[in-house]
C-alpha cells in the first residue's frame, strides 16, 4: 500500500500485538511448495544442473533427456497456475482471513489490511462491489463479537470418586448453578457467554486496494458513533484477528459506463469515496476512454479521506479531475457545482455514494434540474 499523507497530518501506524504461531507469516510444512520459488524454480534448477553433472561424469547422453522433460513440466505448471486463478471469496460460504495491519488515517477512520491465503493471489473484486463481513450481536446488550463464544465444557470429576460421592458432587454443583442463575435473574445480568443470545449481523465494505495487489487487500472503515461493528473494529482489532468474509456484493456494471457513456460524474461524501476509488482505479488500469469528474464532499478538510491517492491519480492522467467541497468553506453541494462538470447530459452517467441524507439531496438536485428520461434514469443515475 502506498504511503498516505492527509490534511490532518501524516498517517499513524499502530503497533499491534503479534498473533501466536508463525509470526513471520511464512508458509509452514508442505505449504512451502505452493511458493513458486520452492515449488518450481529450485527443483527445476536442481534437475537441470544434476542432468549436466551426470552427463559430464558419465558421458551418458540419455541423462540430457531430463532437461526437455523438466522444461515441459515447468511450462505446464506455470500455464495451469495462470489459468486456474483461484477466487479467494465466494458468495455461498464464509472464508476466514487474518488481519495483517491497521493504519489510522483520520480521527475516526482506519485502513485495515487483510491477508489472502496465498501471496500470489489477488482479491479480484469487481469495481463498485463490496465484501461482506460476519459478526454477532448480543440481543440484550448489543455487544458485538467477531465469533460466537464457545460453550464451556462441564468439568470432569475425579475418576477415583465413588458413585455416591459423584452423585453428591453433581447435586451440589446443580444447586450452585441454580443459585447463580437466580442471582443473575434478580440482578438482571445478561449471560454474554451464551451463543444462543447472539444474532448474526453482516456489514459491507468496498476494498480500496488495486486488484493487481498480491497477497493482501485493504478496507477503509469509518467509525460511526452509532455503528457497533465499526466501533468494535476500531477498539478491539489486532494483528492476527480472523474475520469471516463473503464476496462479492453489488450491482454496478462498469461495461455500461464504458459502452453507453463518455463521462462519469461522481458525487460522494465521507467514506462513500471507496466505491468511487474502485471505479477510478479500474478505469486507469484498463486505460479506457472515460472522462471522470469526482466531486468529493465533506464537513471539513480534515474529513477528506485518501486525498493524496486521489490527487496522485488525477495528476497521472488528464481525463480524471477531482473537486473537494467542504461545508466549512463552500457549503452544501449545489446544482451549479454539478452542472459545471456536465458537457453532454445524454452521454454523462452520475454515480452517487454517501449517507442517506446526502443521496436524497443529490438525487433531488439532478431530477429537479435535468430532464432525464425515466426509462434511462436508473442507468444514468446509479446509487451505490
Amino acid at each position: 500500500m502506498s504511503e498516505l499523507i492527509f490534511e490532518n497530518g501524516p498517517e499513524e501506524k499502530i503497533d499491534i500485538p503479534a498473533a501466536e504461531g508463525d509470526k513471520n507469516g511464512k508458509p509452514q510444512g508442505m505449504a512451502v511448495l505452493n511458493d513458486p520459488l520452492h515449488g518450481m524454480y529450485i527443483p527445476t534448477f536442481l534437475l537441470i544442473s544434476g542432468s549436466f553433472i551426470m552427463y559430464f561424469i558419465t558421458s551418458y547422453k540419455r541423462c540430457l533427456l531430463f532437461i526437455p522433460i523438466t522444461a515441459f513440466i515447468l511450462i505446464y505448471r506455470f500455464t495451469m497456475a495462470r489459468l486456474n486463478v483461484k477466487r479467494e471469496l465466494n458468495f455461498d460460504t464464509w472464508t476466514e482471513l487474518e488481519l495483517e495491519d491497521k493504519f489510522i488515517i483520520s480521527r475516526d477512520t482506519c485502513i485495515y489490511t487483510f491477508k489472502l491465503n496465498s501471496a500470489r493471489e489477488s482479491l479480484n473484486c469487481p469495481p463498485g462491489f463490496s465484501v461482506a463481513i460476519q459478526a454477532f450481536e448480543h440481543v440484550d446488550t448489543g455487544d458485538v463479537l467477531f465469533d460466537l463464544p464457545k460453550i464451556k465444557e462441564t468439568e470432569v470429576g475425579d475418576e477415583d470418586k465413588t458413585a455416591e460421592d459423584s452423585f453428591v458432587h453433581d447435586y451440589r454443583e446443580s444447586l450452585e448453578e441454580e443459585s447463580v442463575l437466580l442471582e443473575k435473574e434478580e440482578e438482571n445480568v445478561f449471560n454474554l457467554d451464551d451463543p444462543s443470545k447472539y444474532k448474526e449481523i453482516v456489514r459491507f465494505y468496498n476494498p480500496i486496494s488495486s486488484n493487481q495487489a498480491k497477497g493482501t487487500f485493504d478496507l477503509l472503515i469509518k467509525s460511526d458513533p452509532k455503528g457497533k461493528f465499526s466501533k468494535k473494529m476500531a477498539s478491539n482489532s489486532y494483528n492476527g484477528l480472523k474475520l469471516k468474509f463473503k464476496g462479492f456484493v453489488g450491482t454496478y456494471n462498469h461495461s455500461d459506463s464504458t459502452k453507453e457513456f463518455d463521462k462519469l460524474v461522481m458525487l460522494t461524501g465521507g467514506s462513500g469515496i471507496t466505491p468511487m476509488l474502485q471505479v477510478i482505479t479500474k478505469s486507469v488500469e484498463d486505460e479506457d476512454s472515460l472522462s471522470i469528474d469526482l466531486i468529493y464532499c465533506n464537513k471539513t478538510k480534515k474529513d477528506i479521506l485518501l486525498k493524496q491517492e486521489l490527487d496522485d491519480i488525477a495528476q497521472s492522467t488528464k481525463r480524471i479531475n477531482t473537486t473537494y467541497i467542504t461545508e466549512e468553506s463552500v457549503g452544501l453541494l449545489s446544482f451549479h457545482d454539478i452542472n459545471s462538470k456536465v458537457d453532454d447530459l445524454q452521454k454523462t452517467r452520475f454515480l452517487i455514494c454517501g449517507n442517506e441524507g446526502f443521496n436524497k439531496h443529490v438525487i433531488k438536485l439532478l431530477k429537479d434540474n435535468y430532464k432525464i428520461d425515466p426509462e434511462l434514469s436508473e442507468k444514468q443515475i446509479f446509487v451505490f
